[in-house]
């Protein structure tokens, strides 16, 4: 077991480094240091002896967090998948990983209960750190998207993320594919995601947002927005919020 001092501190820049520090092939130890883990354990071998043969690393801030970690239903192994754990997490009820290099970034304190986190080869999850979740949200980045999600959001019920439509639509006279393939999603610092929200490949939505329930995110929402609707529309602009349920001023 490796061992150091300090926190699990993640930014915008970690999906980057993580992929230098793998092509490097330098284990779960040069990992930490490319990425200036400190606090962490090397918890590989709770994934099995043939996750650690495929070269799949876990790292987490604590010793004795325990997640469930699975593989792609009917799918091999997967190879060279990375999972990074921050400390005092409600883990995900399940993260499911295949393909080749997989990356899911926890930062520290994400409240992530009764969610599920699915992520396929050479595609990401990043999220910084302190989520309050209510439950059951859904990530699922594949084909190479990337979802990135800021600190100290607010999340309602059975929110939904995914870069793509996950099976393809062809034009009947090309035989092309016509719906997008893979995609970036983009949420930044301080973001309230009402009940039920979707968020889809490409979305892109600014801090201090607030998006209304069951609304469908596909473009770019910019700082400071309320936005709703299918697909969510901007109705409102200059606004912040506040896990506080403040009393309003009585004139």
């Amino acid at each position: 077991m490796l061992e150091k001092t300090c926190d699990v501190k993640v930014s915008s820049r970690t999906i980057a480094s993580v992929r230098e520090a793998l092509s490097a092939n330098e284990g779960a130890l040069g990992l930490s240091e490319a990425l200036n883990i400190k606090n962490f354990y090397d918890k590989s071998a709770d994934l099995g002896n043939e996750w650690m043969e495929s070269g799949n690393i876990l790292i987490s801030a604590e010793p004795d967090l325990r997640l469930n970690i699975v593989a792609h239903p009917g799918g091999a192994v997967p190879r060279c998948a990375t999972i990074i754990v921050g400390k005092n997490q409600i883990p995900p009820g399940v993260i499911m990983v295949w393909g080749y290099g997989a990356i899911v970034v926890l930062g520290d304190e994400v409240c992530l209960p009764t969610s599920g986190l699915y992520c396929g080869g050479r595609s990401s999850i990043l999220i910084e750190g302190h989520i309050s979740c209510a439950g059951e949200a859904r990530l699922n980045a594949r084909n190479g998207g990337s979802i990135e999600i800021g600190k100290s959001g607010l999340w309602s019920n059975k929110v939904y993320m995914s870069t793509d439509d996950m099976h393809a639509i062809l034009d009947q006279k090309t035989g092309k594919r016509i719906n997008p393939y893979g995609g970036r999603i983009s949420i930044k610092q301080h973001v309230w995601l009402g009940l039920e929200t979707m968020v889809l490949g490409g979305a892109q939505v600014g801090v201090d947002c607030v998006i209304g329930a069951r609304s469908v995110v596909k473009g770019s929402i910019p700082d400071g927005s309320i936005a709703a609707g299918s697909p969510a529309r901007v109705i409102r602009q200059g606004v912040t919020w506040s896990q506080d349920d403040i009393i309003p001023e009585v004139v």
